[in-house]
Parts: structure tokens; C-alpha cells; sequence
């Protein structure tokens, strides 16, 4: 069995690289692709693509091999509720979006696809809303700062306001309506949150003698609220918002990939650690099948709408099950509440004196 790879001594969160990583993914993805896209380029240039598939669709296809690992596996048939949790719910997901593609229900299957496309768009900006505010109390809990008692709640408070934003204004027109009294009732509540908690971060900055423990935190919490905010803004900027989504998943999942025990007699295991040793190669084969994902999916969305061959349809539920798929099990694959999380990601990431 193979030991962690990450230095006890060292908490995940507070190593420069990751910091500089996640923190980076704004300024070197979000700030450029979006002047790209507000000046135009991104209409004759594929960028937005590129980046989309390179960085987004692969952290979805990551989470089959977290699923997958040995002691997860175990935890998730440990009893009636775990099974219910882990096994029968991800099951109905996958199976239940296939037979959508493959039942013929009139006006019935017409209702539910409606209905799945919102429903997939709220349950998307949720999840990116659920994990800036878990990474945000990592970066918190690694520095320790001086941080007000009632902060977390104001932060989770206006991260949900956030995707309240967001989702009025993808269920209008997809751009933010100066007119809607819903959409400035939903700004005022969210803006009034985003400032009392910004001057709380700058506050404890400040108390923490300008340390980088406390700056951390709070230019986090500002580009993953600008990040957020360009969705309120316009839905269609979604992806290009999504950049440090996308980057710190990549980052904070390198323990669990490469780090993680490996136990001889799981497949899944074995094959987690085939692919580790050769990282460079294990991000081009799952940039590759991201690629043919993404053809695939282009392939079947220009096919004639009139026809909807059943291989077409087959595809593009398929390639929305992943997505719910992961935005349900990442709910729960974090969760260090649980004591078997606290004991399998807890020497991955956390310093003995973090853990304590």
C-alpha cells in the first residue's frame, strides 16, 4: 500500500504554489477571456472553447475516479443509508437521463426536458457557489486569522444570494434587467452582503499585521465574487466565470489522485496509481476524452432536430447525467464533518497541528 505523497509537516492549503494556482486562474483566464469575449475576438476564435473543454469538461470526468477509489467504495456500502446516498441515488441519476432519451412521452418528456434545462443551470451555480465557500473556510482555517464569529454565516449567506442573482437572470433574457425590481431587490440584498463581508476580511487582514494567512482569504473571496458577479450579469458568460471553479478543483483533487493509498486488489485503485505515475500522460488522455466528448457532443447538437435519432439523444442525456452525476457526488466526497473524510483526506491536506 502506498503512503501520502503530501509532507505532513505542511498543510495543503497553505503552500504558496496552490495559493498562487487557484488565485492565478483569475487573473490569467477570467480577466483575458473575458476582455476577449467583451471585444469580440471569442466570435471568430474559439477561445472560450479551448479553455472550456481543457479545463472544465475534465474536472467533470475526474470524479468517476475519486468515486471509484477502494475505502470510498467501502464507506459507500457500509450501510442502508450510505447505499441509499452513494449507490441508488447516483445510480437513478445516470439511468434515469437515458430513459429520457429513450422513452418517447410527448408533451410529458417535452415538460421534463424544459424543466431540466433550468433545473441543471440552478444545480450548477449552487454547486460553484457550494465549493468557493468550502475553499474559502480552507484557506481561512489554514491561516487562522483573526476572523469575526459571525463571518461564515454572512459568507454562506451572500454565496446563496449570489446564485439567486444568477438564476434570475438566466431565467430572463440571460442579460441583467435594469428594470426588474426582482433583479434589484436580489442585487441590493446581494451587494450589502458582498460589503460587510469584504470589510470583515479586509478587518481581520488588517488585525493580522497585513499577513499573507489573512490576504489570502479575502482576494479569494473578491475574484470568486466577481467571478460570480459576471453571471449576474450575463448568463452567457458562465464559463469564462467558472475559471477558478474549474482550476482549484484541478488543484485541490492532486492529493486524492496522486497521494491516496492504493490498494492492491481494486481495480480502480491500480488503475489510479497506473496513471500517477506518469502525471503528464494522465492529463493528456483525460484532455483527450474531454476532446471527443465535447466532438461528440457538438456532432449530435448539429444533427437534424426533426429526426432526434435515438443515439443522438442517447449522447446529449448521457453528457447531462455526468454533469448531475458530479454536482450531486461532489456534494458529498468533501464532506470532513464525516470521520471517514477526516480520516482519508486528513493526512492529504492537513498539517497534524491543522487536524488537531
Amino acid at each position: 500500500m502506498a503512503s501520502p505523497t503530501i509532507d505532513a509537516q505542511e498543510s495543503y492549503f497553505g503552500r504558496v504554489s496552490v495559493q498562487t494556482i487557484v488565485l492565478g486562474a483569475f487573473v490569467f483566464l477570467t480577466v483575458p477571456l473575458l476582455i476577449a469575449s467583451a471585444s469580440g475576438v471569442t466570435e471568430s476564435v474559439p477561445l472560450v472553447d479551448l479553455y472550456g473543454v481543457t479545463f472544465g469538461l475534465t474536472h467533470f470526468l475526474v470524479t468517476g475516479l475519486l468515486y471509484l477509489d477502494a475505502r470510498n467504495l467501502r464507506y459507500f456500502a457500509a450501510n442502508w443509508q450510505n447505499r441509499l446516498i452513494y449507490l441508488v441515488v447516483p445510480a437513478i441519476i445516470l439511468v434515469g437521463m437515458d430513459l429520457l432519451a429513450v422513452l418517447r412521452l410527448g408533451q410529458v418528456g417535452d415538460w421534463l426536458n424544459g424543466f431540466l434545462f433550468y433545473f441543471i443551470m440552478l444545480v450548477n451555480f449552487l454547486h460553484v457557489s457550494r465549493q468557493s465557500f468550502g475553499v474559502l473556510q480552507l484557506f481561512k482555517r489554514e491561516g487562522g486569522g483573526p476572523y469575526a464569529d459571525p463571518l461564515r454565516s454572512l459568507e454562506n449567506l451572500f454565496f446563496i444570494a449570489l446564485v439567486i442573482g444568477q438564476f434570475v437572470t438566466f431565467a430572463g433574457d440571460g442579460r441583467f434587467d435594469a428594470n426588474s425590481r426582482e433583479v434589484w431587490l436580489t442585487t441590493g440584498i446581494t451587494g450589502l452582503l458582498f460589503g460587510i463581508v469584504l470589510a470583515l476580511h479586509a478587518h481581520a487582514w488588517v488585525r493580522g499585521e497585513q499577513s499573507r494567512s489573512a490576504r489570502v482569504p479575502l482576494v479569494y473571496f473578491l475574484f470568486q465574487a466577481l467571478s460570480g458577479a459576471l453571471v449576474v450579469y450575463r448568463s452567457d458568460w458562465v464559463t469564462i466565470a467558472l475559471a477558478m471553479h474549474y482550476v482549484e478543483y484541478h488543484a485541490v483533487v492532486m492529493p486524492r489522485l496522486f497521494g491516496a493509498p492504493v490498494e492492491a486488489d481494486s481495480r480502480a485503485d491500480r488503475l489510479r496509481a497506473g496513471l500517477a505515475r506518469i502525471p503528464v500522460l494522465f492529463y493528456a488522455g483525460l484532455i483527450a476524452l474531454a476532446w471527443g466528448v465535447w466532438l461528440g457532443q457538438r456532432t449530435a447538437l448539429y444533427a437534424d432536430p426533426g429526426a432526434s435519432p435515438l443515439p443522438v439523444r442517447l449522447l446529449l442525456h448521457s453528457i447531462d447525467g455526468i454533469f448531475l452525476f458530479h454536482f450531486y457526488v461532489e456534494a458529498f466526497l468533501w464532506k470532513f464533518s464525516k470521520p471517514h473524510y477526516r480520516e482519508t483526506l486528513g493526512p492529504l491536506y492537513f498539517s497534524a497541528r491543522a487536524s488537531s
